[in-house]
C-alpha cells in the first residue's frame, strides 16, 4: 500500500499535464543588452525543433519557437545589422516537467534585412548576474521579407509521416540543396504519424535541421496532426503561426514577397473557413495566390474522395482564381485543373492548379485512369504517379511563375523509370496577359501510358493502423493531456482489425523502423473529434478507406455518413469554440489538467494515510 500510495504520488507531480495558463506565461528578460552569457551551443543546452514561422507581416517580424528543459526561462537574443543585441523575451506554450515549448515574436524589424539570433538560457539571479546554467545556444540567421512584390523561390513537400530518421531527411535534404536560395517551405500535413510522440516532432525538425531555423516554415495541420490529439495542441506548441484565420492557428494568411500564401484546415470548421476564405482572397491586393491544405479537393489514391472539401473550399477557389493549391493526404502524386478551365490550345489551361505530392516513403495506390474522383466531378489529371515521393520547387519571376517537381526517393514498384534527382513534372503560369496561361513544360512522363496503370504496388493501398496507440513519448516523458484519444476499437463504427502479416497477404509493415507500439487506443478514453467524422479519419476507422487494412477498395459496405467533415463550429460541443473554431493553444485546459493531477495527489495521500494508521 505505501509503495503504491507513493508512486501515485510520484506519478501525479511528474506526469500531470500544466498548461502555461495554469501558472501564467513566462515572460524573461527585457529588451536591450543582456548581461555576457556563457556560450555553449544548441545541443548542449538540448534546444530542439527551433524554427522560425512567418507571421501577419513578414517584412518587419518573424516568429520563433523551440522546445527546451524547464529552465527560469529564455531569451532571443537579435542582433541587428549594426551589431546591437537585443533581448526579446520568451513565453512558455506547455508545462509538461520534462519539455516545454518556446515562443517569442521579434518585431520592429526592417525589411529585405539580415538578422542574427540565438537562444539564451536566462538562469537569472535578482541581481542579474549570469547564473552557473546561463548560456546561449548557436547563431542562426534569416532574411526578412522585401516590402513589396519581389522574385522570390520556395520548396512545397507533402506527408513525410513515417520514416522520419531515414526517408524523409534525404528528400529534404536534396530539396534545399537543388534551391539554397528558397526563401520559404510549405508542408501540407502529416508532418508526424502520431501527434503525441514527441520523438516523432524532433525527428521531422531533425530531417529539416537548419533549414527551419534559417527559413520561414509554413505547415498546415494533416489528420495525423489530430490522431491522438483531436484539438491539435501539439500541432500548435510546435509552430507560431498567424492567428488571423477561422481557427485558431491552423488556418491563417499572410503575405510575402507579392504572393499571398493562405493555409487550411482540412480537418474541420471548413463552413466557418468558407466565409474567412472568400473575404481573405477577395481583399487580396497581390497577383499571386497559394493555398494550401491537407486533404485534396480532387483524390487521387484508391478509396479516397473529399466530398465535403470539394464542395465548400472547392467552388471558392475557383471564383477567385487561385493560382496554386498544394495538398497531401493521398501517398501519391497528381497534377491537373478543372475541365471548364481548359482551352483550345492542348496544353494550355486557365484557372487553378490543383497538385497533390508525398515526400515520405508511404505510398498507395493510383485511383483507375479512366474513372476516378477527378472524372467523377469534372477535373482532368495531366500527370500521375504513384511510388514516388517528390519536392516541389517554385518560382516567382514577376509576373511568371515557374514550377518544377523532382523525384526524391521511389518506392518499390514506381509508375514511371525515371531516377531519383529527375524532373517528374513541370509547368509555367504566365499573368503578364490580359488572360492568365498554365503551360505545361517538357514532361518526359506523364504516368498516364497503359503500362503505368496501377502496376502490383507492394504496398497495397492502405494505412496500417497501429493495433497499440504508442506512448504519448519514446525517450522524451512528455505525456498527453489528458482526454486525447483515438477511437475506441469496440466501437462497430469506428473499429478496424489489424491484419496479421501471416494470414494477411495485403499486410505490409510500417516504413518507420522507430515505431514500437506499447499502449492500445482503448487504453485513452473515447473522445468526440469536433467538425469532423471519426470514421472518416485515415487511421483505419472507415471500412474501404486507404486508411483500413482493406487493398480492393471496396466500399459498398461503408456505413452510412451522417455528418460532414468541417461543421460549422457548432458541432462537437466545448471543443468547436464557437465560430471561430477556438482551441487552446498549449496543453489540456487549466480545470482538467489541474483536476486530474490534484485527484491523483489527495489518492496517493489517502493511500499513505491509511498504510500508517492500519500498520
Amino acid at each position: 500500500m505505501q509503495r503504491l500510495g507513493a508512486s501515485i504520488l510520484i506519478a501525479a507531480l511528474v506526469l500531470s499535464p500544466l498548461p502555461a495558463a495554469a501558472l501564467g506565461s513566462t515572460d524573461t528578460g527585457s529588451t536591450g543588452t543582456t548581461p555576457e552569457a556563457q556560450v555553449f551551443s544548441d545541443a548542449e543546452l538540448d534546444v530542439r525543433r527551433l524554427v522560425i514561422n512567418p507571421t501577419a507581416a513578414p517584412d518587419t517580424s518573424v516568429a520563433v519557437n523551440f522546445s527546451a528543459p524547464p529552465a527560469a526561462g529564455y531569451d532571443i537574443e537579435l542582433e541587428h545589422p549594426d551589431g546591437t543585441v537585443d533581448a526579446i523575451p520568451t513565453e512558455q506554450d506547455g508545462f509538461y516537467l520534462i519539455k516545454h515549448t518556446w515562443h517569442a515574436e521579434l518585431t520592429g524589424l526592417r525589411p529585405d534585412t539580415a538578422y542574427r539570433y540565438r537562444v539564451v538560457r536566462d538562469d537569472l539571479d535578482e541581481e542579474s548576474a549570469a547564473g552557473p546554467d546561463s548560456g546561449a545556444g548557436d547563431w542562426h540567421s534569416f532574411t526578412t521579407a522585401a516590402a513589396g512584390a519581389a522574385d522570390f523561390d520556395f520548396l512545397y513537400f507533402g506527408d513525410a509521416q513515417e520514416g522520419l530518421r531515414d526517408a524523409w531527411p534525404p528528400v529534404v535534404d536534396a530539396g534545399f540543396e537543388a534551391v539554397p536560395e528558397a526563401r520559404l517551405s510549405i508542408h501540407a500535413g502529416d508532418m508526424v504519424n502520431w501527434a503525441p510522440i514527441q520523438m516523432e516532432w524532433d525527428d521531422w525538425f531533425a530531417g529539416l535541421g537548419e533549414n527551419a531555423a534559417d527559413r520561414l516554415v509554413m505547415p498546415v495541420p494533416g489528420n495525423h496532426e489530430t490522431y491522438g490529439d483531436s484539438r491539435m495542441r501539439y500541432f500548435r506548441m510546435n509552430f507560431a503561426l498567424p492567428d488571423n484565420g477561422a481557427t485558431d492557428e491552423t488556418s491563417y494568411y499572410y503575405d510575402y514577397q507579392g504572393v499571398r500564401f493562405v493555409g487550411l484546415d482540412g480537418n474541420r470548421d471548413l463552413e466557418a473557413q468558407v466565409a474567412w476564405l472568400d473575404e481573405v482572397l477577395t481583399d487580396n491586393p497581390h497577383d499571386w495566390t497559394v493555398v494550401t491544405m491537407h486533404q485534396p479537393i480532387f483524390s487521387s489514391a484508391v478509396g479516397r474522395d473529399e466530398p465535403e472539401a470539394r464542395a465548400a473550399i472547392g467552388p471558392v477557389l475557383q471564383e477567385h482564381d487561385v493560382d496554386l493549391v498544394l495538398q497531401g493526404h493521398d501517398h501519391t502524386y497528381a497534377r491537373g485543373y478543372v475541365d471548364e478551365d481548359a482551352t483550345e490550345t492542348p496544353g494550355v489551361t486557365s484557372g487553378p492548379v490543383y497538385v497533390i505530392s508525398n515526400a515520405g516513403p508511404k505510398h498507395y495506390q493510383q485511383q483507375p485512369i479512366d474513372d476516378n474522383t477527378w472524372t467523377q466531378n469534372g477535373a482532368t489529371q495531366v500527370v500521375r504517379h504513384g511510388q514516388v515521393s517528390t519536392y516541389q520547387r517554385i518560382a516567382i519571376r514577376g509576373c511568371e511563375l515557374e514550377y518544377t517537381s523532382v523525384i526524391g526517393a521511389k518506392g518499390s514498384n514506381p509508375t514511371t523509370d525515371l531516377g531519383v534527382g529527375e524532373v517528374l513534372d513541370q509547368f509555367s503560369i504566365d499573368r503578364c496577359g490580359e488572360d492568365k496561361l498554365v503551360t505545361d513544360g517538357p514532361i518526359a512522363d506523364d504516368g498516364r501510358a497503359p503500362e503505368d496503370q496501377n502496376p502490383d504496388e507492394d504496398p497495397r493501398p492502405g494505412e496500417e493502423v497501429p493495433s497499440e496507440d504508442p506512448t504519448p513519448s519514446d525517450d522524451d516523458p512528455t505525456v498527453a493531456p489528458t482526454g486525447d484519444a483515438s477511437p475506441a476499437p469496440d466501437d462497430p463504427e469506428t473499429a478496424a482489425p489489424t491484419p496479421d502479416p501471416t494470414t494477411d497477404p495485403t499486410a505490409s509493415p510500417t516504413t518507420d523502423p522507430k515505431a514500437s507500439p506499447t499502449a492500445g487506443p482503448s487504453d485513452a478514453p473515447d473522445e468526440e473529434q469536433p467538425g469532423r467524422e471519426d470514421d472518416e479519419d485515415d487511421e483505419g476507422t472507415d471500412p474501404g478507406q486507404p486508411g483500413d487494412d482493406r487493398s480492393d477498395g471496396d466500399r459498398s459496405d461503408d456505413p452510412p455518413r451522417t455528418e460532414p467533415r468541417g461543421g460549422n463550429g457548432t458541432e462537437g460541443g466545448e471543443d468547436s469554440g464557437g465560430d471561430r473554431g477556438t482551441l487552446p493553444r498549449t496543453g489540456a485546459e487549466a480545470g482538467t489538467a489541474l483536476g486530474v493531477g490534484a485527484a491523483l495527489i489527495v489518492l496517493g495521500a489517502t493511500a499513505l494515510i491509511l498504510r500508517r494508521r492500519l500498520g
